[in-house]
């Protein structure tokens, strides 16, 4: 199951069930976290989320 949270600026959290992986057990999911988590970057100077669509 994947899903997205949004606000006017856009989506905001990208949210992926994977079964049958528990909180307690990422590995095998560290890639699609990686792969969505590294298309964002903070702005270090004012705070603000800014996309890296590769």
């Amino acid at each position: 199951m994947i899903g997205t949270l949004s606000n006017s600026q856009g989506v905001m959290i990208k949210l992926v069930a994977l079964d049958p992986y528990g909180h307690w057990n990422f590995k095998p999911a560290a890639e699609d976290m990686w792969a969505f988590l590294s298309r964002y970057r903070r702005d270090l100077a004012t705070g603000k989320l800014a996309s890296v669509r590769k």
